[in-house]
């Protein structure tokens, strides 16, 4: 039995921000509701659980609220499974950057946000010169080292915040964030 919640959990500063506003709500829709159900993320000690709460509201016989109840289950392991699953989607399995697919839908919430920062933002389309010729002479194996290799390249040259993707074959894209102006890149880009 808890008392004085929502306000006593959020007070301990665990709950991530966007679910503590998931939770708050739980506990006024519980007020017009007979069920609702919502998980939440909570960050312990470094360590991130997930859980999904379910409340329901008892009634006596003139249909009065007489008790509202809950479950709290850990399905940590299971969002972690999901969250694995999902990024595996989204990702190229050879280098790790996004596949095209999530590129595309990457690059389109960027520019449609109205949270995107103002400012340069520069797309390249890069791919490798006489690749073929690499992997028909030496095999495919060696193919994908050489793809291996020139993804840690990019992977040094950008900065984390930029988006890096393999469209295919031996094609990449970047998306360089919030360039002060094309100038700013242009020697690393001649480098690369």
């Amino acid at each position: 039995v808890l008392n004085n919640v929502p306000e006593s959990v959020l007070d301990r500063g665990v709950m991530e921000e966007a679910f503590s506003e998931r939770f708050k709500r739980m506990f006024e829709e519980i007020r017009q509701n007979e069920f609702c159900e919502s998980e939440v993320k909570v960050v312990c000690d470094g360590k991130t659980q997930w859980f999904r709460l379910v409340m329901k509201n008892l009634f006596d016989e003139k249909h009065q609220i007489v008790n509202t109840v809950g479950i709290v289950e850990d399905i940590s392991e299971r969002k972690q499974e999901e969250l694995q699953l999902k990024e595996r989607a989204e990702r190229d399995g050879l280098t790790g950057f996004y596949n095209a697919v999530t590129m595309k839908i990457k690059v389109d919430r960027l520019l449609k946000s109205p949270w995107t920062v103002e400012g340069n933002h520069i797309f390249m389309l890069m791919d490798l010169d006489c690749f073929k010729q690499i992997n028909d002479t030496f095999g495919h194996q060696y193919g994908d080292q050489v793809l291996k290799e020139v993804s840690a390249t990019l992977k040094k040259t950008f900065r984390q915040s930029d988006l890096l993707c393999r469209m295919g074959g031996d094609e990449f894209a970047i998306m360089i964030l919030n360039a002060s102006s094309f100038s700013a890149v242009e020697h690393v880009i001649q480098e690369l």
